[in-house]
Parts: C-alpha cells; structure tokens; sequence
C-alpha cells in the first residue's frame, strides 16, 4: 500500500546457530553482551515488575531439566509450577547450578560437560505448560555493579562457579525438556511473555527472540547494538495506549516518559498493557522463544498460574480485505468534504468477525504515492468487526488543511492481522536497528509497480517518532539490513514502539474525494417599481447568484430560495445562466422559490420573477429577502454575502378604469315561441387604461323563464366572476333560457344584464334592453304505438314497449294511460318507477317520442281466453279532441304444445331380453322446448341397450329434446333383460317447458303409455330318488375295529331333506358304534342330502 523501496534478495539476518539441546541464556547471548536475568524485588520499569517468568511446555512422562547460576547462592533458587497447581523448587547447589560458561553451552547432564539439571518429571495430569522463576541471589538487593565484566558473553561469573551473594539477577539459566529416554527433545518448547533484564551503560545487546502471536503468525526479531542498560523486553497487540481503560485504542507513537531514572512511567493519559496480567478481549501479550516456536507445541494448554487453558500455536489465516471503502463529508456527501473546519470521515466494512488495524493513506501531493514525512496523511487504528466510520480532520501529514479545489484525492487502506508492538522502555540506543521478518502467513505482492499497494514483504516494519521529534515510517520501512535506528541518548527516558503486522491487499477509495470551498454570493433588486406600488399592478425582482473567479472550487447543486410575500399572487420565474451555470431548474410558480443551481468559478445564473400585487394587501409593506445556501460539505468562508433584500415597499390603492357591457339576442330574433330555447350573447370591454379587478356581471331571469346554461367566458349561475379584465380586453358570456311549453310571464320578453368592477367607481354599468315577443302555443296532437311478446306460458312475464309521440312544439300534460284488459284476466302488473300503479299518470309528455315498458305477469294456473286483444288507452288535459282517447291494441296468444307419449312391448315370455318402443307426438300449435321423454324401469331388470343417445339416471332412462315442431314425433327404443319370473310393468312420460293443455295423455298415467309383461315359473323340479350302496371287510376277529364305507348317490336336481340312516344288525349281536362328527349316535341324521353322491364312514368295535 505505502512506497519504499522494495528488495528482491533478503539478506541473512544473523549468523546460524549451532546445534543445541539447551534453551536459555545461551541463545541470548549473541555477539554482543550477555543479558542479564533480573528477579529484583520493588523496582518495576514503567509498572512492569523486573521478576522473570519462564514458562515451558512438556507432555507427560516427559522430564524438565533446570539450571541456573543462581542455584544455592545465599536466596538463589528455582521456582516451578506445574499445570495442576503443583510446586516445587530447586535450592540445592549439587542439582542445577550452572557453574561455567562451558556448562551454558553444552546443557545440562548426560551431555559431557553439561551442567547438572534439577530434574522434575512431568506426572498423570501434569502435561501442559509450567511455569520457571530463576530467583536470584538477593532479589531485595540495592548494591551498584560494575557489568562489563559479568555481561560480557566470553566471561565466566567468578573463579568459585558461583554467582555474588548480593547480586539481584541471574547471569545464567536453562530449560531443556528431555523425553522419556534422556533425549534433549526439538527446542522451540520455553517462552515468556516479557524478558526483564539488565546490561549496564554503553551495553550491545545483540540477541535475538521470536513473538509467537495469538492468531498464528511468527516473527524473528534480531537486535543489534541495543544499548538499553535495563530493560524489559516484551511484544503485543497494541504498543502503547490512547487512554488508561481496557479498551483504549493503540496510539501508534512513541511516548514521552515520566517518573524517575528507575521508574520511567508511561505520561498521564497513556498506558501500556502489562505482560505481567492475563490477555482480556482487547489487550493480547504475545510470547516470546528464544528458539523458533516448536512444530509440536499445542494449540492451547493448562497453565498451573491460572489454572485455565491458554493458547499456544494455532494456524494463521489470510487477513480480511475491506469492503465498501468510502468518503462522506461531515454532511453527508459522498466523495466530498469542505474545507476546514468541516470535516470528513472514511468509512468502511470490516468482514471478519475479530478485530484488524486499519492503515488508511492519503495521496494528498497528488503523487501518486503514500509517503510518510510530507503532505500525504496515514490514519492508523482499530477496525472493529461490521462498518467503521474513521474521522479526518481535514489536516495533512504537516497539520495543515488540506487546500479546496476541483483536484480529485486518492487513498487507499488494508486491514491487518497478526498485529505486534515492540514498545521498549528507556531504550538510549539502538545503533544497528532491529531486523524483524515474518516468518510465516501470506506474502502479498503488488503486480503493478507504480499502484499504491506495496508488498507486503515479510521484513517490513513500522514506526513514529514524530512525538519525540525523530523520524517516522508509518508508510513502512524495510527491516532486512536493519531498521528504527538512534543514537545519542534519544531512547533515554522515552518509550520507543515498533510494530509489524500483516496487511492485507491495498484498496482504493471508492471515486476518490474533493475538498470543497467557495465564497457564494447574491444579489436582488425590484425592476421598475413605483412607490407606492398599486395594488394589482405586475411586479418583478432580479436575483443573481455568482460563484466568484477566486473560489477554490467550483460546486453544484447550490440551493437558491426566496419566499415571496403573501401579498404577490400568480407568482412565476425563470432561470438563465452564465459563463457555465447551469439552473438545474429553469421555471418555476408558486410563492416559494427553492431550486438548485451549478456554479462552476466565475459563473453565474440570474432569476426573473414576476408576480401581482394582491388587492386586498392595500396599505401593506412587503419587503423579502433570497439566500443562496452553501451545498452540504462545502465551506463557505464569508456567508455575509449569502443572502440579499429589497427596500420596503408600500402597497397603494389599484388604479381607476371604465368597462361598457352589451347584450344581443341571436342574430335577427325578435320573437320565441313556448318550449324553446333563447340565448343571449353578453360582451364585457375594458374600456379604461389599467386592468379592472373582481369584475362580476349578473343578468336576472325574466320572469317565467328558465335558467339553462352559461358559456364562454363564464360558465357558473349568475352572478358571474370574471376576476380581472385588462386594459382593452373584452370577456363573452352566452346566457341560455328555456321558454316553457305553458309559458305565463309578461309578452314581450325584456332583459338588461349589469356588471360591476373594483375600480371603476361605485355604480355598476347596464346593458341595453333587449326585448322579444311571445309566438302562439300550438296544442300537443299525441299518438300512440304499443309493441311486445305475440305468445306467452303461464308464468311468463310480459313486457309491452310504448312509444308516446309528440309532433308539436307543446307539452302535453297530465297524462293518463290505462289497461283494463290483461288486468280484468287476471294478468298481475309489476310496477316500475314511472308507473308504480295503473292507470299509469305519465305527468307531462314533451315534444319529441317517449318510450316505456310496462310489465305484467301471467298466472301460472292461467287457461283463459286466447288469442287476447291486449288494449290500452292514452288521454291527456290539453289535447285537440279530449272525448276521443288514443287507443293502442296488440293481440296475443297462449302457447300450446300437447304432448301424447305411448309405449309398446311384448306382454309375455320366458328369461331373457325384451324391447320396448316410446313415440312421443306433439298434437299442439307450437313446439315444445326442453323435452324430456323418460321410461322408468322397474326392479329387477337389466338395462342392456338404450337407442339415440339416452341415458340412465337411477331407475329412468331419459331422452332430452331440445325442441319438438308441431305435429312431429319422436320414437326411442330400449331393451331389458328379464331374468326372474314375474310381473314387471314399464311408465314412459314426457314434460316441457311449454304449456300443455292436455297433460293426462303425457304423464304416464293413460294405459297407453304403459306395459305390463309377465314372466311365469317353469314346471316344478321331481323328487329326489336316492340309492344306498356300503362296502367293508368280509370278515373280522374279535376285538376289530371294523369301518365301512357308505354312498349316497342322489341322481335329482332336487336336496333330499330329513335323511336317516339306521343299524340294527350289528348293535343287535352288540357290537359297539363308534361315533363321529357326522353321526354322533345311531341312527344317524344325515339331514339334507344335495344332488350328486355323499361318501361318509362308520365304524364298529367287536367284543
């Protein structure tokens, strides 16, 4: 994401270790000075305590080997604890004292020359991590040493092989696991979370560590010249803190401390996450190897210290891309912002579902690049899982704002994972930097050299030291030939933080950002105006708005507003622009005026707007003001500017003019007859030379005529608002009367129509009088024409349509129309809304046709009169001859279709098929429509074949005819099958829906359609003629069981009931009768016997 320079090689970082089975101080060492292990009590460093803490982690039947130079010196002891909360201690000097530097190098016993070990063997339920304190001599010890000796690597500790009695630290130690045969197992096993330690001044520590993160991923640290005299050393996931709670976010600097030469506090409002307290959601200390973290380790162990699982090595994943990166202005524009002091947030989504650093660059040189140390800006912190929204001051990499314009920024971001900082505590040098690389997770690379991604190459690190006035590399550096150097003293009570992660593909901004800024300005004037103004006169204001050429930026979307007074009506305007602006609306009406307009620089657009002065606002003073309103995210320095008023301005009384109103009938009428029309055409001019206000013109209805219609220019009733007429303009009423047909008022028709104005003085002007005559009524001569059904069914409803005709120009009134026939049958009448009764009173009859229906029902028992002369009678007040009434007659008849329905079969036989005939004859005058013919069949009998399409619907075969013609006939077959002897008797029938005089001959009733066939028994079956015929031995000896075996043969077709069989032979000479299920006991009831042969057996004892 940020540009360095990026190398293809990687160099070695240190020089490759010797193979070895110990894990302790050796490894520390290095080329330079020895670090000196420190279990002092009461001094912490920046709260820190300076008492170490090993922890190592072995399997069960495994054996933890230990030492320390320590070991029997005066307090010098080691301390353990086991992952079940057992312990134990080292004290003796005869197991574990490490007494040479020969003894350091090659470990602990069997090895030849090691050191030999205090051993503790991991037991049942002990695997997991334990852990080490290397106590030191004199842990309350305040004694001054001279270090060069006793830190220098080549040296042993003293000639005794001993450590000083009053020494508060451990020259040398080790831990090594063995497994169950002795053997040294693969180091990577010992870690700690923070290594407290001391050097002396002008020291060189040149160990190297390697931080083993919660979420997997590996780092090698290797120092050169670290010149720390003491130190604490340890990594995690945030450096140091903006804010003393849990949750405090990092701040990604180094800090100024406070306190003392030995305490070296953290400043007020920072805070540090101790290693010596357990990790919290927020707050991970990562550990520390002093060999690359073992393959085999775990990814979570029991830990004796809390009892509690704790996590060891895990698989790292790729680290989340952002999604959804954008720019919104402090107002909510999207890819704008104005300039200071407004100000702008990026937001973005952060998909996973921990936390991640997020590094957000900003190309604010235009460059191209994402640099550190100049104009560009880099927001760095933590992203929490979801939507993120980032403040930015508007301030760049310098602390200035950022300058308005058109330019378009760029920017670009990552989120990280695997996030570690090295905070140290008064560091005074670091004269060869560090050298950190990852040793493990994704390596990204950026296929486009001149992107503002860059690789996330493995040896990259970070720091800022702009608090402490030194350098920075928060756009990153390369580490691989060492980094964060200083010299000097510069570390000298200060907190110095590094810190890697591992980022994730570099995103850009979505359409990148402006910084907006423009001094908007507007101007209104009235145009041609007199004071006071007359009401109802037209007024007209002029607004520029203007973007000046020495804005930064051009912008769109510039809201212009001005609310006209209440007292300007018909208000309308429009819109042009100039030199590039652009009126994002052109028209407008309406007394509010709120549009939007572009205004790129030097630009402008000017409103028009026109309006009139309200009559009723005499004696008011109007007086309003337009503004142009900033858009959102844009800053406007001098809003003095940004709005504009008009003087006050008095509202005087309308100006004077004259009207003229005239009035014609149509051209060449002089005179209208009862039942017309009349119009009058009515003009109104404006004779004057200002507009006439609330002209009214009313024209009062001559008595006896009736009002009809306004057209033209009005078109309400009388009294007519024509609203203003201006000077010149005339305004056409046609006013339409209706002469009724019995017209009573005066002879001739006179009428004047009248208008009146607000200003044209306080008497209204009169038209002339037109006057017309009054023609002669001619009388109404009527006639009448009745139409309807020629045929009808008891039941029906008949309609009959009546046409009343009036050829004259003359109503007819009180008008009477009455039937006596249809209702004398019986005929029911079905009143409607003109005629709820008979007679039927039909008022007043117009000029012209008038058609009805009347309606009656017909009886459903009705076989009266037929044909019938339907005869009805029309009179009226005014006609020509009222002792001769108009008469309408229409004749009708009954409908008649008399079905007669027959059958015929065969009356008797034997078992088997029969086939009947039904003839169904209409004798009527008219067809029949919707017949059915049916035949029911009786039970018992087998419906085998049915002709012409009929069916069967439970015990009736039907035949549906749609219509049958007078005087035809239809005839249909079906065929039975009688199996049983019997009688079995056979109904055909016919219905319609149309009237049937005669329905005997039809409903099955009548013989004819009747028939009756009789099957009769066959002879009686004979009598069964039995014969008897009975096999067994010839002879027997005494005490035989002796069987014979009977038949039965019945030779009829009839059972032969009651049968007996009977011995009295063999029972007589006592021979014994063995029953059975058929004959229980002699004689023996055989019961019925069936035609054909029954075999049976029955036995008997000898004595």
């Amino acid at each position: 994401m940020f540009r360095v320079p990026f190398l293809i090689t990687l160099a070695c970082l240190l020089l490759t270790p010797t193979v070895a089975l110990a894990e302790g101080s050796r490894e520390l060492k290095g080329q330079g000075d020895r670090p000196l292990l420190l279990y002092r009590d009461g001094v912490p460093l920046a709260g820190i305590p300076r008492q170490n803490k090993m922890f190592v982690y072995a399997k069960e039947g495994e054996t933890i080997n230990l030492g320390s130079s320590a070991v029997g010196v005066n307090q010098g002891r080691i301390e353990y604890i086991a992952p079940n909360g057992a312990t134990g201690s080292c004290s003796s000097s005869a197991a574990g004292r490490i007494r040479s530097i020969a003894q350091e190098n090659i470990g602990p016993f069997p090895a030849l020359g090691g050191y030999t070990p205090c051993q503790v063997v991991v037991g049942a339920g002990q695997a997991g991590i334990w852990q080490v304190q290397f106590v030191s001599p004199d842990p309350s010890s305040n004694a001054s040493f001279n270090l060069t000796t006793l830190r220098t690597a080549i040296n042993n500790w003293n000639n005794s092989g001993q450590q000083g009695t009053n020494e508060f630290f451990v020259t040398a130690w080790d831990i090594t696991v063995t497994d169950t045969l002795g053997v040294a197992v693969e180091p990577g096993r010992v870690f700690m979370n923070y290594l407290p330690g001391r050097l002396g001044q002008d020291a060189a520590f040149n160990s190297r560590l390697y931080v083993l993160t919660k979420d997997g991923f590996q780092y090698r640290i290797a120092f050169s010249d670290l010149d720390p005299d003491g130190f604490t050393l340890f990594a995690n996931n945030k450096g140091f803190r903006n804010g003393t709670a849990f949750d405090s976010p990092p701040i990604f600097e180094s800090v100024e401390l406070s306190g003392d030469a030995t305490g070296n506090n953290v400043p007020a409002g920072v805070s540090i996450h101790s290693p010596d307290r357990l990790d919290d959601s927020d707050n991970i200390t990562h550990r520390l190897f002093v060999n690359p973290p073992s393959p085999e380790l775990p990814s979570f162990a029991n830990i004796g210290v809390n009892n509690i699982e704790n996590w060891l090595r895990t698989e790292p994943e790729d680290p989340p891309e952002p999604q959804n990166f954008r720019f919104v202005g402090e107002e909510g524009t999207i890819g704008q912002a104005g300039s200071s002091p407004l100000t702008g947030s990026f937001i973005f989504t952060n998909p996973s579902s921990r936390t991640a650093t997020y590094t957000i660059g900003l190309d604010l040189d235009g460059d191209g690049q994402i640099t550190d140390n100049g104009r560009d800006r880099i927001l760095m912190g933590i992203a929490q899982p979801g939507e993120n929204i980032i403040p930015w001051d508007g301030l760049d990499g310098q602390g200035n704002p950022v300058p308005p314009g058109d330019i378009t920024f760029q920017s670009s971001m990552t989120l990280a994972i695997g996030e570690v900082h090295f905070p140290l505590i008064d560091p005074e040098n670091n004269k060869g930097g560090f050298v950190i690389e990852r040793l493990n997770g994704p390596l990204i690379s950026s296929p486009d050299p001149t992107a503002l991604n860059l690789p996330a190459d493995p040896f990259l690190i970070y720091y800022n030291n702009a608090a402490l006035g030194g350098e920075s590399a928060i756009a990153g550096v390369l580490s691989n030939n060492g980094a964060h150097r200083w010299t000097n003293n510069f570390g000298d009570e200060v907190g110095i933080d590094t810190w890697v992660n591992v980022p994730s593909p570099s995103i850009p901004v979505i359409g990148g950002f402006t910084i907006k800024e423009a001094d908007l300005q507007i101007t209104k004037r009235l145009e041609s105006s007199t004071d006071p103004i007359a009401a109802g006169s037209t007024v007209t204001y002029i607004i520029e708005v203007s973007n000046p050429d020495a804005s930064p930026s051009g912008v769109e979307n510039v809201p212009v507003t001005d609310t006209i007074p209440s007292a300007i009506s018909n208000v309308t305007w429009t819109c042009a622009g100039e030199n590039g602006g652009v009126c994002n609306d052109v028209s407008g009406s309406g007394n509010n005026l709120n549009t939007t307009a572009n205004l790129p620089r030097d630009s402008k657009v000017i409103y028009t707007i026109t309006g009139i002065i309200d009559l009723a606002s005499e004696g008011e003073t109007i007086q309003n003001t337009a503004r142009v309103i900033r858009p959102n995210d844009v800053n406007d320095p001098n809003e003095d500017n940004n709005k504009a008023s008009t003087e006050p301005l008095l509202i005087g009384p309308p100006l004077p003019t004259t009207l003229s109103i005239t009035k014609a009938p149509p051209t060449g009428q002089t005179t209208v007859s009862p039942g017309e029309t009349l119009s009058y055409t009515i003009i109104v001019e404006n004779t004057g030379t200002a507009p006439a206000f609330n002209v009214e013109v009313d024209d009062p209805i001559p008595t006896g005529l009736s009002f009809e219609s306004n057209t033209g220019d009005c078109d309400t009733a009388y009294v007519c608002q024509l609203g203003t007429i201006p000077a010149g303009e005339t305004r056409t009423i046609i006013t339409t009367f209706t002469v009724p047909a019995n017209y009573q008022g005066p002879d001739p028709i006179d009428n004047i129509a009248v208008a009146s104005a607000l200003n044209i003085g306080p008497d209204p002007v009169t038209s002339n009088t037109v006057s017309l005559t009054i023609n002669p009524a001619e009388p109404p001569n009527l006639t009448l024409s009745k139409d309807g059904p020629a045929t009808f069914n008891p039941g029906d409803t008949i309609t009959y349509n009546f046409t009343v005709n009036n050829p004259s120009d003359t109503d007819a009134v009180n008008v009477i129309l009455t039937d006596e026939v249809l209702t004398g049958l019986g005929f029911i009448f079905q009143p409607s809304d003109l005629c709820p009764d008979l007679p039927c009173d039909l008022g007043i009859v117009p000029p012209g046709a008038t058609t009805f229906d009347l309606s009656f029902l017909v009886p459903l028992d009705y076989t009266d009169i037929s044909p019938i002369d339907s005869k009805v009678t029309l009179t009226y007040s005014n006609s020509p001859t009222p002792d001769e009434p108009i008469e309408a007659t229409l004749p009708t008849r009954l409908l008649n279709a008399d079905l007669v329905t027959t059958k015929s079969g065969i009356e008797s036989g034997p078992v088997g098929e029969y086939t009947y005939r039904i003839k169904t004859v209409n004798n009527g005058n008219d067809a029949a429509v919707n017949v059915r013919i049916s035949d029911e069949i009786p039970a018992g009998v087998t419906v085998t074949e049915i002709s012409d399409g009929g069916i069967q619907e439970g015990n009736f075969i039907v035949w549906d005819v749609d219509s049958l013609a007078a005087g035809t006939t239809v005839e249909y077959t079906v065929t039975v099958r009688l199996d049983t002897p019997g009688e079995y008797t056979n109904i055909a029938r016919s219905t319609s829906d149309t009237f049937d005089p005669n329905p005997i001959n039809n409903d099955g009733s009548s013989p004819d359609a009747q028939v009756t066939t009789i099957i009769p028994d066959p002879d009686p079956d004979p009598l069964p003629a039995l014969s008897l015929t009975k096999t067994g031995p010839e002879q027997f000896n005494p005490g035989d069981t002796i069987t014979y075996n009977f038949t039965v043969n019945n030779p009829s077709d009839t059972d032969a009931v009651n049968v007996i069989l009977t011995d009295e032979v063999l029972t007589g000479l006592g021979f014994i009768f063995q029953p059975s299920d058929l004959c229980p006991d002699l004689p023996c009831d055989l019961g019925i016997v069936p035609p054909g042969a029954t075999t049976f057996d029955l036995s008997f004892l000898v004595p």
